[in-house]
């Protein structure tokens, strides 16, 4: 990586001349030094990659002498590196190339105008050696030149034929795979030209691993020669007879592809559709598929396309069609539970619900003390019929565990134990819900069922939970729904001793676009009952993150503010007959240490609204104000002049705070109580025994342009101090050194103040460096305008 010299010695800038000093009063003004460059790192331009050479390899299929012809590009380059960089290149060509050189002779011609040297000889007969070449020839201008001449392998077979198979054995011997590979498929050509309609058979040594290109490569070539079977080993891949049993074609209507199927036994129709499968993949995977079989077993042809994906299986049986696949009834799960699966396969829900008992017989063993779930074909609705034919006529006698009923793997529900009873003498009604039955979504739907459609006019209803699953707000929201349009007078949940008033509700919700406004009713309550109602029925309502709240005014309305707050209630407010207050988010925030306090007031709404919140919130901190030290924070820094900082100001005293301050953006606090009288120049430090004397004056501008017409003035009767001295001016704000700008107004006022009268006027400033002073006018050599001397405090 390059790098920027630093500079050197001789071209950084001389120090500037220092004032002498002439006594010990103020210690002496020295001009700050520039910093040393640092030294800069140069770009890193990356390493060269690559060879420019020009050098290219290509190779072309030769005829007569030469099996294969490689012609090298060589570019311009020094001789003596020619051998070395053909090497490389070379090398991963021939490998690159494999079989296309393997035993064959090669031929390696030079192009270009470049010298070959003799060495290049060597190293391409080596390559080409390691490249199992049959032998190589370099032409480099000097004619042919053969570098390497190997001799090829043989490989041991025999062909023969025995009642009416013709069968080649091939002995491998030390060969490797690669070399059998390539030496193989000639002797492979010369079985193919033999075996048109005649069964063959390939034998390899017991210990030679065929490799799956290989083995493709002899079943694709025979089949292709038109063998009518084909063995590789003692393994059958092609049986001309067991593929023809099976054909598969394009199908019409409803179904997508049509299989014929020809007789044969079991075994030999598996063979069959083993082999008629692979090549059909496309036609049968998510397919519906119509049989059509000749006789024999349906199951083998049904249990294969099943297995291959098939979508549908069907059978066409004279004039009419059965479905084989998916069954009516399909049994899945395990580990206590079972999933029942209705498919109405074109059948109508009468003949469905007519089967369905013998279907649900047929798999007894396996549902017998299950938790069972019947999914029923989708536009199915769950009445009482289902119930009845499924539950009561089939799969109460199978003693389970639980029953429930679903659509299309969606809207589950309970039947079995019965999760809702609802007993009913009267005016009084007492309803059980057994939360085990199910998931609450689930026991919602259930309710919708079972208490849905109720007339409890004027009713007492008491609930009852049974079981360990807990009562979702969804629940109790339904349950509120139900029971109100059931005409229920009074409604009250007990979940497992922790209860609450259903009907009527506590509280009174109505959302708009304005947010939501509650109401608060504890009539008829227990007191215990009453926070808990609250929260409970908020939560239902899904009042939470980010929402705007009212709450009208009442002697519970405390009770719901901390629920809407913990919630992440974004704004909730309080109804009064004299107006409505903003109480949370909080106004104020108090931070006290000792006798000190910071008040923080961060409004969100207008003046009127902010002023209303202060007064309520501050209420409770009165006590906390007596002989205390406050800072006032208003907001973003509000102007002090503002309706409602005056009238915090004046609680704050009237709270006997000691002392009030005001806090201003990017400034200083500004002490309003009591009033401070405030000195707008004096003198802070001089130095009179100099040459000329020197003077520190502070200038306190707090409020800005306002101020300067009395600092002007209070300039003027400072003459004695000013004229024709060193001046270095401070500003203050309320009594804290501050740095202003140059084209500040008040710094130009004062300038234009001291401008006649002064030898040198240094301006305070503060930075990366640290307080300083800056010449803004001098008649001194050894200060000239513009130079930046320390702080001369900081030395004393």
């Amino acid at each position: 990586m390059k790098r920027r010299r630093s500079r050197k010695e001789s071209d950084r800038p001389k120090k500037a001349a220092q004032v002498t000093p002439e006594d010990d009063e103020l210690p002496t003004l020295e001009p700050i030094e520039d910093e040393e460059e640092l030294e800069t790192l140069e770009e890193w331009d990356g390493d060269d990659d690559g060879d420019d050479s020009g050098m290219a390899i290509s190779h072309s299929a030769e005829s007569g002498e030469f099996d294969v012809k490689i012609v090298i590009d060589v570019g311009e380059m020094e001789k003596a590196e020619i051998t070395g960089a053909i090497e490389a290149p070379l090398r991963r060509k021939a490998a690159a190339l494999g079989d296309e050189v393997r035993w064959k002779n090669v031929l390696v011609e030079f192009g270009g105008e470049a010298l070959i040297p003799s060495a290049a000889k060597a190293t391409i007969g080596e390559i080409f050696e390691g490249a199992k070449a049959l032998s190589a020839t370099v032409n480099r201008g000097l004619g042919n030149e053969k570098v390497f001449e190997g001799s090829k392998p043989e490989l041991a077979t025999e062909l023969s034929e025995s009642g009416g198979e013709i069968r080649l054995d091939v002995s491998t011997g030390e060969l490797d795979p690669d070399d059998v590979d390539s030496l193989f498929r000639p002797e492979l050509d010369k079985l193919a030209a033999a075996a048109a309609d005649k069964p063959v058979r390939v034998a390899f040594d017991d210990d030679f691993e065929l490799d799956m290109r290989l083995h493709k490569h002899v079943r694709t070539t025979l089949v292709d020669a038109g063998a009518s079977r084909v063995a590789i080993g003692d393994e059958v891949v092609f049986d001309r007879a067991i593929e023809e049993r099976v054909v598969v074609a394009d199908g019409s209507g409803d179904f997508e592809t049509e299989i014929q199927v020809a007789d044969g036994d079991s075994a030999t129709l598996r063979a069959s559709f083993d082999a008629a499968i692979p090549k059909n993949e496309s036609r049968i995977a998510g397919k519906r598929i119509m049989l059509r079989c000749a006789s024999g077993d349906e199951a083998v042809s049904r249990d294969r396309l099943v297995a291959a994906g098939a979508l549908v299986v069907a059978v066409a049986r004279g004039g009419s069609v059965e479905q084989l696949w998916p069954t009516m009834v399909t049994v899945t799960g395990g580990q206590g539970a079972a999933t029942i699966r209705v498919d109405a396969g074109g059948r109508d829900r009468s003949e469905v619900l007519a089967k369905f008992g013998a279907e649900i017989e047929r798999e007894a063993d396996a549902l017998r003390g299950r938790a069972l779930t019947v999914d029923w074909p989708s536009g199915y609705m769950l009445d009482e019929e289902i119930e009845q034919v499924a539950l009561d006529d089939s799969l109460r006698a199978l003693d389970p565990k639980s029953v429930h009923f679903s659509i299309d793997g969606e809207e589950r529900e309970p039947f079995f134990p019965n999760p809702i009873e609802m007993t009913v003498d009267g005016q009084s009604c007492r309803c059980e819900i057994d939360t085990d039955a199910g998931k609450p979504v689930e026991l919602v739907r259930a309710m919708d069922r079972r208490i849905g459609g109720s007339r409890l006019d004027g009713a007492t209803v008491n609930v009852l939970i049974r079981g360990d699953g807990a009562v979702s707000r969804t629940m109790r929201q339904r349950m509120r729904e139900l029971f109100g349009d059931a005409g229920v007078a009074f409604a009250r949940l007990d979940d497992r001793g922790e209860t609450m008033v259903l009907l009527p509700s506590l509280l009174g919700i109505e959302t708009g676009d304005a947010g939501t406004r509650i109401t608060i009713d504890a009539s008829g309550r227990e007191e215990g009952e009453i926070e808990a109602d609250a929260r409970k029925e908020i939560e239902a309502a899904e009042i939470g993150e980010g929402a705007t709240v009212t709450v009208v005014d009442s002697e519970r309305a405390e009770m719901v503010t901390p629920i809407l707050k913990e919630l992440g209630c974004a704004e909730i407010l309080l109804e009064r007959d004299r107006g409505t207050v903003l109480i949370h988010p909080a106004l104020l925030t108090l931070e006290q240490d000792g006798k000190s306090a910071t008040l923080t007031a961060t409004p969100t709404t207008d003046d009127a609204g902010a002023l209303a919140q202060f007064e309520n919130e501050f209420a409770g901190m009165t006590c906390l104000m007596e002989g205390v030290d406050v800072t006032l924070a208003w907001g973003d820094g509000a102007s002090i002049d503002t309706p409602s900082i005056a009238r915090a100001v004046e609680l704050l005293v009237e709270a006997s705070a000691a002392k009030v301050s005001v806090a201003r953006a990017g400034r200083n606090p500004k002490q309003v109580h009591p009033k401070v009288e405030r000195k707008f120049v004096e003198v802070i430090g001089r130095r009179d025994a100099g040459d000329p004397p020197m003077s520190m004056i502070a200038i306190d501008c707090g409020e800005g342009a306002d101020d300067i017409p009395e600092i002007q003035s209070a300039l003027a009767t400072h003459a004695k101090d000013t004229d024709g001295r060193r001046v270095l001016v401070v500003f203050r704000d309320h009594g804290n050194d501050v740095a202003l700008p140059a084209g500040d107004a008040v710094v130009t006022a004062v300038c234009a103040a001291l401008e006649g009268s002064t030898k040198a006027l240094l301006v305070y400033g503060d930075g990366d460096m640290g307080a300083h002073f800056t010449v803004m006018r001098s008649e001194l050599e050894a200060l000239a305008v513009g130079t930046r001397v320390r702080d001369p405090r900081q030395r004393s």
